[in-house]
């Protein structure tokens, strides 16, 4: 049997939407006590070279593996050969690194870094709009799964079009299997979503797990209606890893069984600065 193979995200040492948080951490601290940690594998962040004759050998420096990486995508508003030009570099960099999955996260118009917009004000996407949504991410997945070597995996997201559990069941169902889910236990919960039963209904699609696991703090609980006790998305960020940390590692002997594939990327802290934890 397949033994999951433990990743981390370097949102623990460093926050990109919120450089304030970490933005100093040398990108040498973050990777050497990620290997002291007992990680295997990393994702990519802001700190990482793009290119894979300067990025091969820090990692394996470290004796860590290329997990994945998020990428910024804008299908939305792109088309999708402006799209494919706007990944290459980084499809490139993860095929020559030997990633395991492509994370796409949808940016063009989410509201998750904007701390004066309430979660309530997120984007939404009508049925038929959505439709047209999958179609494209089917095309742009299909080229990312035959560029990179690395499947497709698109992030549901706090402040995205693709939010909740049901924005899931809906992108899912207008996408086709090769395009595949990063399933995320925070931000599933966070929105008031069931991470296991999400976990029965989409298992043959899901490609990492994002696993959150944190001291407990107060959080809201998910709500269509409400702002998540007014936070902004990037307010929220310590509440989104926080709420799931009890479904943690339900998830992950649960997600082993449903047939998620064996990285499992954790992202174990938003904030980085002790001074801010």
């Amino acid at each position: 049997m397949k033994k999951a193979r433990l990743g981390v995200a370097p949102i623990a040492w460093s926050n990109d939407d919120l450089p304030e948080l970490g933005g100093d951490t040398p990108l040498d601290t973050c990777l050497s006590e990620m290997a002291q940690a007992g990680y295997s594998g990393t994702e990519t962040g802001g700190k990482y070279p793009l290119s894979a004759q300067e990025l091969g050998p820090i990692l394996e420096g470290h004796g860590l593996a290329l997990v994945s990486g998020w990428y910024s995508g804008e299908l939305l508003v792109n088309s999708v050969e402006e799209e494919k030009r706007r990944a290459k570099a980084q499809v490139d960099l993860f095929r020559e690194l030997g990633a395991f999955a492509f994370v796409y996260g949808e940016t063009s118009n989410t509201i998750q870094g904007r701390r004066d917009v309430p979660l309530a004000a997120r984007p939404s996407l009508t049925d038929a709009e959505m439709r047209d949504y999958g179609r494209r991410m089917d095309e742009f997945a299909a080229w990312v799964n035959e560029t990179c070597g690395a499947p497709f995996a698109y992030h549901h997201h706090m402040g995205a079009v693709v939010q909740f559990e049901d924005d899931v069941d809906r992108f899912l169902a207008c996408t086709a299997d090769e395009t595949g889910l990063l399933f995320d236990t925070g931000h599933l919960q966070f929105s008031g979503g069931d991470p296991i039963g999400a976990i029965a209904r989409w298992g043959s699609r899901l490609r990492p797990l994002h696993r959150h696991d944190l001291p407990a703090h107060p959080a809201p609980t998910g709500s269509r209606g409400g702002t998540r006790g007014g936070r902004s998305p990037a307010g929220a960020r310590a509440s989104v890893t926080s709420t799931a940390r009890t479904c943690g590692p339900t998830c992950s002997r649960a997600s082993t069984g449903s047939g998620t594939r064996s990285w499992t990327p954790s992202s174990p802290a938003c904030s980085p600065s002790p001074a801010t934890g």
